[in-house]
């Protein structure tokens, strides 16, 4: 009978686990990395991030942002989204639902690291103020570890996150442009690039390369100082 009652148990567990693996519905991924929403919570559907080995999941987690829509629609068209350098045409992929208040897109990236795979994942919700969250994961020991994030404060504010080799080493550093539209003042724009740290595990300021009032065109030319 405990047998029997053992062999019940892991049919169950084998059932369930199947059931969660066809409630994950795809949408986009690289490397290890895929992209999916997840069962409907009060309307929204959450959009999780699984690292994958071989085909098996090692783990999960669940965005910031919900979607309106299980499937979510391709848009090419990163600069609009504001994906990458604000001033160079970007080739992201970004995937979206919903429109007005209930709108979110989200786009992935991989990234460089010293010995271990990574996606750089931005989302951006919101209707009259558009607000947006950049999030850095790593895959580190089968765990999806958080290495770096922003996200934009009150206000008219916005942000784009690019990824570059800025010194060639073969590791990847995050550029962050964050800019504020004063109402009756010239905007302000901060470029600030970040890099791996072994010591922190994570990434950390190495330059600020701009910082004040002015466009983005001279904001480019602070860039090329590196």
């Amino acid at each position: 009978m405990k047998y029997i009652s053992s062999s019940l148990s892991l049919m169950l567990l084998a059932a369930l686990a199947g059931l969660a693996q066809s409630d994950f519905k795809r949408f986009a991924g690289a490397g290890g990395f895929n992209l999916g929403t997840g069962n409907p919570v009060r309307n929204e559907y959450p959009i999780l991030l699984r690292l994958t080995e071989g085909g098996v999941v090692k783990n999960e987690i669940r965005l910031p942002m919900s979607a309106a829509a299980a499937d979510q629609t391709v848009v090419e068209d990163g600069p609009r989204m504001r994906v990458g350098d604000p001033l160079r045409p970007s080739d992201a992929r970004v995937y979206v639902s919903g429109e007005e208040s209930s709108f979110v897109s989200t786009a992935f990236r991989q990234v460089s690291l010293p010995g271990q795979k990574a996606i750089l994942i931005q989302q951006q919700g919101g209707f009259e103020h558009i607000k947006r969250e950049h999030r850095l994961y790593a895959g580190q020991k089968g765990k999806l570890v958080l290495v770096w994030s922003a996200s934009e404060g009150a206000g008219p504010t916005w942000s784009a996150a690019d990824i570059v080799d800025a010194d060639g080493d073969g590791t990847d550093e995050i550029i962050l442009y964050q800019g504020f539209a004063h109402p009756s003042a010239a905007e302000t724009l901060s470029v600030t690039a970040f890099a791996w740290n072994a010591a922190q595990d994570g990434l950390s300021r190495r330059w600020r390369l701009f910082r004040g009032p002015g466009s983005l065109r001279r904001a480019v030319v602070a860039r090329g100082a590196y």
